[in-house]
This record gives C-alpha cells, structure tokens and sequence, in this order.
C-alpha cells in the first residue's frame, strides 16, 4: 500500500514517501494543527492482519514513548484509519550514519561527537531497561545540525535480561524481508547463538559501528549471512589501518569482547568514557591518515634498572600530604610511617615504576609490563578502574612528565640517541622532543619546557646530575652536587618543581630505600640540596604537592 501526496490519515497530510522496509513505509506529513513537519511510519492493512507484525508495530510504540531523550527519535501520537495503523514521530531533515559512511572512513573529532551522541541515547534506553537489538547505521540519523537521533525501536524489547526470549530475537530478524544481511552485520554473538540479548548485545552492535566508522569496512563482512555469522563468533576484527587514539581503540575492544561479561557492565559507563575521550582529544592525534609501518628498533645495551621503583600494588595517599609539608617548609624531619593510608593504583603482573601525575592531577602515568618484555607507558584516570595503554614500543619506556596543558605525556625510551620523547594522552606514536647529550639518561623538563635536567652514569656507577636548556643545550654539571661518592641502586628519577625552581631526586639510597631530595634551580652554593624524604620503597607527590 502506498499512500500518494495529498492524502490524509486524521490531522496529518501526506508530503512525499521516505522510505519502506519489512515493517511498513514512512512518509514525510504535515501536522495541519500545529503547522510541523513530521514523519508517519504506516502498518498497512494486509500487514496488520498479521499478529506478530502488529505487535512489533506496537512495541515500537511503547518502546519510543517510554523514552524522552535528544539523541532518541520522539513519538508524537499514534492512530488508524480504514485499516491502517500509524506512527508519528518527528521528522529528521539530514541523513543516514550508514549514507555518511559510505563517503569513507570518518574523522576522529566527528567520529567521537557521533558516537558520544548514540553512546547517550543507548544509555538512556538501557537505563528503561529497553535493548535496542537492532542498531546499525540505517538506524541512526544525523540532522543538518550535526545531532544524532536513534531510529526504529521495532525490535526492541523492554524486560529485565534475564527475560529475554531467545527464538523472538532471531524471529524478529527474519521475518523482516530483505533486512537479514544488512541485520546480520551488526548482530551480537548472542544474537547469533539465538541466545537472550541484553544492554551488552546493543554494545556490540555499537562497537561494530565504531568500528567502521574509524576503520571504513565491517570488521565481519563476508560473502554470505553463514560465513558472517561464523565471523561474528569466532574470528577477532583485523587491525583498523590508520591511527585512531588508543583509548578509542580499547574501546571499540572492549565493546567487541565475544563474551557479554568482557563488555560493559552499564552503557553509561561507555558514554562517560567516550566523552571524556573527546573533551580531552588532542588536536595533533586526529589524523586519519593510515599508520606508518612500524619499525623495531634494536634495544641498547643500556640496562633497565635492577631494582624497579615498584608501587608495589599500593599507592600511599597519606605520603602525599606529608611530601607537601616537608616541600613547602623544607624540613629534614623523617615522617611517621604508621599513619600512611594505602590506596591500589595498578597490579600488572611484571612490576610498575615511575608515577608521575598529570596538571590537574586527576590522572597518573606509569611504567608497566607483563611478566617478560618492555616496559610500557599506561595512562589512569583517578575516577577510572582501566588502565590504558600508550606506548608500544619495542624498547622499554617510561613516563617523565606532562605538558602543562596535560595532552602530552613525555617520556624516557631505551634507544639510541638518547631523548626526550613525547606521546599524546590520546596515544599515537612517540614524537621526540628533546634530544641528550651523549652518556645521559633519565631527564626531565621544567614547567616551561625551557630546561632539562638529566643524569649521567660513570663507569664505576656513580650517577651526577646534569642540566641545560632544551633543545639546544649545552649540559652542564650541577653543583655543588652531594652524590659524587655515592652509589644508586637503580635508574634514580628526576621532577621539577610546580614553578621550576626546584629539581625533585628520587633514588635508592642507603639500606635499599628511596630517598628524596630537593635540589633548588638554578644551582645555589649557598643552598645545597637537602633529603627531605626516606624510608619508604616507593613515592610519588601530586604536582601541586595538595
């Protein structure tokens, strides 16, 4: 049945027809009330004779009015007329997910703002309790204003998921003609298996759809719907070819874990990190050129250090308070260790060393491995329980500082020529941006960026600090300096100061336990540095020492 311009169902005339599928058509009306445009989704007669069509149609219904969110299409009125049932709802003036697709992979700030906005309405509908259980590009509208709308709830089912009836979710995909391949692409192994499908169903749906829209392909797209299926449960998605931020990437893992309990455990959770991913996107990590092949780069000679700066799988908040006491009043005074609260920051199997917080100090960076094989740079925010990985270098890594306006991470690699590298907090491949003098490791930048300081080790093992400007140099030694006679037990690490004017040394002293001293910059013989900290295994203070 198709309905010709002109015609009326109740208040509504027909403009032009939208577009038709498995549960009826759409049309373009005008609301004659109150002078709007709307959209009608029609049942036709011969379809509402069939009871399972009708009660999708209705459930549809009740699905989109139990919803009222701006990233949700919304229901206006629904009625009949000589046989037919209607659906009202408003009309989208834009296009498809899936027509902007076709136009190729999408950049990464306008991928985020798109997936940001269906990641909020998946959420809001998963806070109903209503599983989507079809979303695919078809499905997602984009207005002229850049605002994502969800479409077509007719699949969607509002239960508690352990309600859900297995056979109506593969019924309901099959029964809609000419729907099953492009259903099929974007169906969950739970689908697949004919399984109950709940909120984690719609989020490997939506991983499937970010995923294509970074990567510009189905990660599971194969040449008929049984090979698909197969895909879909069993074959892990190839690496998308260009460089998209890591956290997106872990992501779009996560959403594409096989196993439901590997997802997230609520949508909101996913909306949250999404958004903050985009909030926090830095502009020179949104290429979308395809990555450069990557070339491994033979470790140097240079050792890891023998006794890593371990957190030991505890962070001691209680330190933090104190080291900004001992910092701002510079006392010598050893604090008491019993009053030390521990908080867990990290438990990665192969140790983890040198936290170094970021400006706002509402994140961490870290160095972390496996049980064997290169230390890693991994980034935690303080109101998130997942570490994320940026570095994967075929060297060890690890974190020096952050850039003052927290979208760069600068690091210490183990390659030669020794540098000072950076990588966004977004992830991407390291960028140098200091190079060393020959002979120096493990440097630091001020706030300013302006001067480094870095250490040199002897042959017989003694560390002396050094420190110059950057990038240009010269280095020259510090001094007077108090560690010339002195041996470190590992790699000792350095910080500046909030303002710059004082150089934080970390090191294994005496006994095997760290020390910490302040070093005032620029060099002041009449101000030596001081131990203002020792005793503990491992510390580390927040910038602001708060």
């Amino acid at each position: 049945m198709s309905l010709s311009p002109s015609t009326r169902l109740g208040p509504y005339e027909i403009l032009s027809r939208l577009g038709a599928g498995g549960m009826g058509e759409v049309y373009r009306a005008r609301d004659t009330r109150l002078g709007r445009d709307v959209a009608i989704k029609i049942l036709p007669g011969d379809l509402s004779g069939d009871p399972s069509r009708r009660a999708r149609f209705e459930q549809e219904a009740r699905a989109v009015a139990a919803l009222n969110h701006p990233n949700i299409l919304g229901l206006y009125d629904i009625g009949g007329q000589d046989g037919t049932d209607y659906m009202v709802t408003e009309f989208v003036a834009g296009e498809t997910l899936a027509a902007l697709m076709e136009r190729g992979p999408i950049a990464t700030r306008k991928l985020l703002d798109i997936a940001v906005e269906i990641a909020d309405g998946m959420a809001a509908a998963h806070a109903a309790r209503i599983t989507h259980r079809d979303l695919k590009p078809l499905n997602i509208m984009i207005d002229r204003d850049g605002r994502v709308k969800i479409l077509d709830f007719g699949l969607a089912k509002q239960a508690p998921p352990a309600s859900a009836d297995a056979d109506e979710t593969m019924t309901a995909a099959q029964t809609q003609p000419g729907m099953i391949m492009g259903t099929v692409n974007y169906m969950s192994p739970e689908q697949v298996r004919g399984q109950p499908a709940d909120h984690r169903s719609d989020q490997f749906s939506f991983g499937l759809i970010l995923y294509e829209m970074a990567g510009g392909r189905k990660p599971f797209d194969r040449p008929d719907t049984i090979q698909t299926m197969s895909a879909i449960l069993t074959d892990d998605p190839p690496p998308i070819e260009r460089v998209i931020p890591a956290p997106l990437r872990w992501a779009i893992d996560r959403c594409l874990a096989k196993d439901a309990t590997g997802r997230y455990e609520s949508s909101r959770d996913l909306f949250h990190e999404l958004r903050s991913l985009r909030d926090h996107l830095s502009e020179t990590s949104t290429t979308t050129q395809a990555a450069a092949p990557t070339v491994a780069v033979a470790p140097t000679a240079v050792a890891r250090r023998p006794i890593p700066w371990t957190l030991a799988a505890a962070f001691a908040l209680g330190v933090l308070a104190t080291f900004a006491a001992l910092w701002l009043m510079a006392g010598p005074e050893i604090p008491d260790q019993s009053a030390y609260r521990f908080v867990p920051l990290s438990f990665a199997p192969g140790g983890q060393s040198d936290l170094v917080w970021s400006p706002d100090s509402k994140a961490v960076a870290y160095a972390a491995r496996e049980a064997s094989g290169p230390w890693q740079v991994f980034l935690r925010y303080l109101d998130s329980p997942t570490p994320i990985q940026l570095t994967h270098t075929a060297e060890s890594s690890s974190p020096v500082s952050w850039s003052p306006d927290g979208k760069r991470i600068f690091l210490r690699v183990d390659r030669k020529p020794r540098a000072i590298w950076s990588v966004a907090t977004v992830g991407g491949e390291p960028e140098m941006a200091a190079a060393l003098p020959e002979g120096l490791v493990t440097g630091a930048l001020s706030p300013d960026h302006k001067v480094g300081a870095a250490l040199r080790r002897g042959g017989d093992g003694i560390y002396t600090v050094w420190h110059g400007s950057v990038p240009s140099g010269p280095f020259q030694r510090y001094s007077p300096d108090p560690f010339a006679t002195r041996a470190f037990y590992n790699y000792p690490g350095l910080a500046f100061s909030p303002d710059g004017t004082q150089i934080l040394l970390l090191l294994n002293g005496a006994q095997d336990r760290e020390e910490a001293w302040l070093l005032p910059y620029p060099p002041n013989p009449s101000h030596p540095p001081r131990l203002v900290l020792q005793g503990l295994p491992s510390y580390e203070g927040t910038p602001d020492f708060s």
